[in-house]
Formats: structure tokens, C-alpha cells, sequence
């Protein structure tokens, strides 16, 4: 279950930081102890480490995870031709993550650009910042991205305790997923029937906190092994008013009047007999657009961005010794609803709704093959049909204290034809205990589309290890194909029909070692080159953006008994066109956390984050500078586990309330980000 405690903030704030402007000596303590966390960061900071469930696992068994995201058929996480993290249901509850930018803010290589509003952006090392349409969402290998833009929607949609795993690959998938995988894909996997063989179990969960957070969960699961029949459904219930943005909270840009608040519901639900499945998911996010527009534009409360994210499957397997084959109807539908409330305009009197709905069905076949002792071949073939407004259908009223009329349909659509045919070969190269492992993977995906014809994405692999080496060379491509939102070009612009896809190619080499069995080390180093972005010229949408991201991520796992320790670094340099650096790309970022378990069932972790500066493309009020200070938060969690069936958790994000910013890229150059929050979960299981 969840708890939040309203107004519980000052509890957890020590003396010495109310009284740090007036004390010399209590400020240097201040800073002495900013300078520890800072000491924390750089220690680890020659390496980094891959997410992992500490309790459960030795760092050999983390080594031989099973991952399905990069070939879409299971295969050890050390041997699996991509740059591949996975984060545990175990780390996902005990770490007491309330959104998805809160999974992903602890992983390496991802920096944001969190406006606290409708939406959030998310980069994968640095690629691609000029829109959140990079990088691909997926729920049980089934794309969630908004259709008419591709864009990757953050927030707190997600029903984070349904979650088994999340899978999140750092390369180009477009090989095995097509459009939208451009700098990577994130692959969320939950639970399903089969997960519940060994007992007939539920969850049920209540969170509060403050910032008027509330949150309500549950899910349950049957399986008959008898008939292989089973069924498991899960829900959720989730509102949050964020943080405070008024006064000098944000550059005293709001009054106390801004109103920026979340709701969610989320429900799936899958059901399984023999080689079939029938899965649901639907999501539904309901926010404030406060914080896209300044006070004298727009009016600080009454706005609401209502969007649906739906998804439908039926698909059959079946699994023989030697091959296996997976047949798939689909059904995605993400629609901006007609009761969304987009601006209350003061400058210009009146109320705008909007309304775009947009759907795609598919059909997917895809097989694998172990053709000989050594060669696997997997491929499949794919067709999908899109229907997507070609833009919103809007109303608008008379004057901003009217309600404006819910609009209509769109008066036109945009209809595409998808065909795709992927292949795969993995031959094993060397396969003995003596010499080791060494695989080489080659693959080419072809897209036809009908609105922007041919599209062909390789990938090739060179994977070995042996023991606890692993050593792995890849080179990728992948694409994100123009959308509506693309061609009809900036508001009031010019369209442009002639775009052809953003394009990346990518370059990676990885190693890493077991030293012991306490100790394990990484690194990454890789090249990026995006060529064909899509960037506005004299009000029109045009193929003229190039970005060139260099980077280094080093990481180091190390576990004792009952305490674990994970600390990583990432250098990012990442160029434009002009061979200047990207504004709101961090050169610097690192992280270190720790796990310790004091008593049987008592667990306690602390998790540190580190940015280095940023810039905006606006001035920033009072400072009259472009520049974003770095910053180090500090997260942490103390939960006991199983007191009859009850799970009890106290979190507290932001722990010393550090005062931090993201760029945006709207009229506001910055955008606080959360102050600290105290939430108080308790779950019971059956």
C-alpha cells in the first residue's frame, strides 16, 4: 500500500539549513555536507553500474539475466548483441518510484527536459533534443508512443507495481522495432498469468504524501496448470500536485493561483488458455497545461491536457524444440480527448479545446529457428495501417471565462501503409568451455511505408565472454519516420510533405569483468551520428539537423552480505551542426546508491544523483544568465517486508530539498523540479 503525509516536510528538516543565511558556521556545515555527496559521485565516477536485484541475485546470476527486448526471443543479458539494463519489480518497489521519469532518472545516459506539466522529455544520451519522439515505449513488446507524433509520454500513467521488469536498451532498435527507436527503446514487461503457478496471489496498495499525492493499486493473477488456462488484472488510481511553482519557488514567474496537478487511471488485464493470449491496457492521463504558457499569455489554473493510451493484442505461440512461432493482431489507439481544456488565453479572451484522435492496427509474424548447432535465425513479418488526424480539431470561445464547445471530428486524416520484413542470423563463432563464447549477429530490417517509401536499418554484432569477461562490438542504424505533427510544420507554418526520416547511426563497444564474487565493472564507449533531424527554417518543417554524441559510461557493482553498493559516471559531448555543443545535454552526469539490510526484513537505500550544468535559450529572470547550476538530489527509502502479508515503506525524495532546474523549450527557460516529498506507502499481500 502507499502512504502520503501532507505538511510533514519540516519533520525531516534539519536546524542548521532554516538558519543557513544567518549562521557562517552552520552554512559551512551545509556545504561541507553538499561536498559529501559530491565525494560520493566522484569516487565511483571511473565506473559504472547496471540496475540490479541485489537480494536475490549473485553477480554471476545478474551476468545471466534474461532479457527479450534486443531479438525479441529470451537470451542471457551477457550474451545479447545490445546495450541492455534491466530494472527489477523488487528495485521498483523497494525504491518507492512514483513516475516513470523516476525509474529512469537513476539509470545512466538519461537526461530530461521536465516542464511538471502535461509532459515531460526524456533523452538517451543525448540524442535528438529537439522533440520527445526518439525513443520507443513499449508494454509487453507493444508500442505505446503517442501516434501522431511519436512522442514518448512520461508521467505517472504508468502502474509501476504491475511491472515484473523494464527492460531498457540504449541502441538503435528500429532493425527489430522500425520507427520511433531511434536512440533506444524501453520495454516494460509485466506480470501475467503464468506468473502466479505457484500461488493464487494479489496486491493491494495506498500511498499518500505530500503535495496532496495520493495513489491506489492493486493486481491479481490465476493460473490452472492443469488447462493452462490463467488470467491476471491489475489497476490503478494516482493524483499529484507536484510541487510548489508559486512566488519564489520558480523565478516568481506564478502566484499562488497556479494550479499544476496529475491524475491517472490505469488498467490491463491478460488472459491465456493453451498457446493463446488476449492482453488489454489502457491508460489514461488527465494534467495541467499551466506551465507551457507565462501568466500574461494564459491564466494559471483551469486547463487540462486529457490523453488515452489504449492497446489491444491476440496473438497464438507455439514452442518446439527447435523453432518457434508467434502470430499477433494488434490494436493501438492514442487520442488527445475532446474535453481537453489546451489554454485559457488572457491576451487573447477565450477558451481552446482540442480533440485528435488516432489509431493503428497491425499484424506481426515472427519466428525462430536453430538451424544448426551454432546459427539461430530469427525474422519476422510485419504490416500495420495508421489513421491519425492530420491535426487537432479545436473550438474556441468567446472569452476566457467562457467554456468553449466540445469539438468535432477532425475534418482530415493521414493514412499509412506499413510493410516491414526483418532477419536475423546469431552463429556462434567459438562455443567451449576453453576458448569461451564468441557470436557474431547480422540483421537488416526493410520498411515500405506509403507516405515515405523505403526505409532499410542493419545491425551487426560481435559478442564473446568467458567466465566473467564480456566484451561486446556493435554498430547499429535506426529511424524515426515524419508524422502528421511533422509535416503540417510550427504552428501557423508552412507544410512540407517532401520529409523523409530522421536517420542515426550508431557505433558501441563494451567490456566488463567479475573480479570476484563481490565485485563487477563496465564500461561503454560510444558514437552516435543523427543526420536528417527534423528542425523548422522560414516557418517550415525540413530534413537540415545533424548531431554528433560521443560518449563514455563507466560503472562498478559491488555486494557484500547485506549491503550492496552501484555507482556510475557518463561523459556526454554532443555537437550540432555548427559543432557547438548541444545546450541542454549535461556533460557530466553520475549517480551512487547503496542497499542495506540491517535486521531480516529491514531495508534501507539511499540513492545520489549528480547533473552538471546546462543551458537555456532564454534568459533566466533575476540572474540575467543562460546557465543551469549543477546539482546533486539525494533519494531514500526505508521499507520492512512481510509483517504478515504487510509491506510498510517510508520514502523520502529530494532528501536535503535541493533547489534545481530543467530547461524547457517554451517561452519560460526553466523549470523548478520537485522540492522534497515525504510519501508513506504500506502494500498487502494475499
Amino acid at each position: 500500500m502507499h502512504f502520503y503525509l501532507n505538511n510533514c516536510i519540516d519533520v525531516l528538516k534539519p536546524k542548521f539549513l532554516n538558519n543557513i543565511k544567518s549562521s557562517k558556521k552552520v552554512s559551512k556545515r551545509y556545504y561541507m555536507h553538499r561536498y559529501f555527496f559530491y565525494f560520493f559521485i566522484i569516487l565511483p565516477s571511473f565506473l559504472w553500474a547496471q540496475a540490479s536485484d541485489f537480494s536475490d541475485m549473485s553477480l554471476e546470476d545478474l551476468m545471466n539475466i534474461k532479457v527479450v527486448s534486443s531479438t525479441k526471443k529470451a537470451e542471457r543479458i551477457i550474451e545479447t548483441p545490445a546495450s541492455v539494463r534491466v530494472n527489477t519489480a523488487k528495485e521498483i518497489k523497494e525504491r518507492g518510484y512514483l513516475t516513470f521519469e523516476d525509474l529512469l532518472s537513476d539509470l545512466p545516459g538519461i537526461q530530461f527536459r521536465n516542464i511538471q506539466g502535461f509532459n515531460s522529455y526524456t533523452f538517451f544520451r543525448g540524442g535528438g533534443v529537439s522533440q520527445n519522439n526518439k525513443v520507443l515505449i513499449l508494454v509487453n513488446g507493444m508500442k505505446i508512443n503517442e501516434l501522431n507524433s511519436g512522442g514518448f509520454y512520461g508521467g505517472g500513467q504508468y502502474n509501476l507495481s504491475n511491472i515484473k521488469r523494464v527492460e531498457i536498451l540504449y541502441n538503435p532498435a528500429s532493425p527489430m522495432y522500425g520507427t520511433n527507436a531511434l536512440s533506444g527503446i524501453v520495454n516494460i514487461i509485466t506480470y501475467e498469468p503464468s506468473d502466479y503457478k505457484e500461488t493464487h496471489s494479489a496486491h493491494v496498495g495506498i500511498l499518500y504524501g505530500n503535495f496532496n499525492t495520493q495513489a491506489t493499486d492493486f493486481r491479481h493473477g490465476y493460473y490452472d496448470k492443469e488447462i493452462d488456462f490463467g488470467v491476471s488484472l491489475s489497476g490503478m488510481y494516482k493524483h499529484t500536485e507536484k510541487l510548489r511553482l508559486s512566488g519564489a519557488n520558480n523565478d516568481n514567474i506564478w502566484t499562488d493561483d497556479v494550479e499544476n496537478f496529475e491524475t491517472n487511471v490505469s488498467t490491463d488485464a491478460i488472459v491465456t488458455l493453451g498457446g493463446f493470449s488476449l492482453g488489454f491496457l489502457y491508460q489514461d492521463k488527465n494534467a495541467s497545461r499551466t506551465t507551457k504558457y507565462l501568466p500574461s499569455q494564459s491564466q494559471e489554473f483551469g486547463t487540462n491536457w486529457h490523453i488515452r493510451f489504449m492497446n489491444a493484442y491476440l496473438s497464438h505461440v507455439i514452442e518446439k524444440e527447435n523453432w518457434s512461432n508467434t502470430a499477433k493482431f494488434y490494436f493501438t489507439d492514442t487520442t488527445v480527448l475532446n474535453d481537453t481544456v489546451g489554454q485559457i488565453s488572457l491576451s487573447g479572451n477565450y477558451q481552446k479545446r482540442y480533440y485528435r484522435p488516432n489509431y493503428l492496427i497491425g499484424l506481426e509474424e515472427t519466428f525462430s529457428i536453430t538451424a544448426l548447432k551454432n546459427l539461430k535465425l530469427i525474422g519476422s513479418l510485419n504490416y500495420e495501417f495508421e489513421k491519425l488526424a492530420d491535426g487537432f480539431s479545436t473550438t474556441t470561445s468567446a472569452s476566457f471565462e467562457e467554456a468553449a464547445a466540445k469539438p468535432d471530428n477532425p475534418d482530415s486524416y493521414f493514412r499509412n501503409n506499413l510493410f516491414s520484413a526483418y532477419l536475423q542470423l546469431q552463429y556462434a563463432l567459438l562455443d567451449s568451455l576453453k576458448t569461451g563464447k564468441l557470436e557474431l549477429t547480422l540483421g537488416g530490417r526493410v520498411d515500405y511505408s506509403s507516405s515515405y517509401n523505403f526505409v532499410f536499418t542493419p545491425r551487426t554484432g560481435l559478442v564473446y565472454h568467458r567466465k566473467g569477461l564480456f566484451i561486446k562490438a556493435l554498430y547499429m542504424e535506426g529511424y524515426r519516420a515524419p508524422k502528421p505533427w511533422d509535416y503540417d510544420g510550427p504552428s501557423g507554418g508552412i507544410a512540407n510533405p517532401e520529409l523523409k526520416p530522421e536517420e542515426v547511426k550508431s557505433g558501441e563497444f563494451i567490456a566488463g569483468y567479475n573480479f570476484t564474487n563481490w565485485l563487477k565493472t563496465d564500461v561503454s564507449v560510444y558514437r552516435n551520428y543523427y543526420f536528417n533531424l527534423i528542425q523548422v527554417q522560414n516557418l517550415q518543417n525540413i530534413n537540415i539537423g545533424h548531431v554528433k554524441v560521443t560518449g563514455i559510461e563507466p560503472g562498478l557493482t559491488i555486494r557484500f552480505s547485506n549491503l550492496s553498493l552501484f555507482g556510475y559516471y557518463t561523459y556526454t559531448a554532443a555537437k550540432d551542426n555548427n559543432q557547438e555543443s548541444l545546450k541542454e545535454i549535461a556533460k557530466h552526469t553520475g549517480g551512487f546508491g547503496m542497499r542495506f539490510i540491517p535486521v531480516a526484513s529491514l531495508i534501507w537505500e539511499a540513492r545520489t544523483r549528480y547533473s552538471g550544468n546546462r543551458h537555456t535559450n532564454e534568459t533566466i529572470p533575476g540572474s540575467q544568465n543562460t546557465s543551469i547550476a549543477p546539482y546533486t538530489v539525494v533519494d531514500t527509502s526505508l521499507s520492512y517486508m512481510n509483517f504478515y502479508g504487510l509491506d510498510f515503506q517510508l520514502m523520502v525524495k529530494n532528501l536535503f530539498n535541493e533547489k534545481y532546474f530543467h530547461p524547457t523549450n517554451y517561452s519560460l527557460p526553466r523549470i523548478r523540479q520537485p522540492q522534497r516529498t515525504l510519501l508513506v506507502r504500506m502494500i498487502y499481500n494475499l
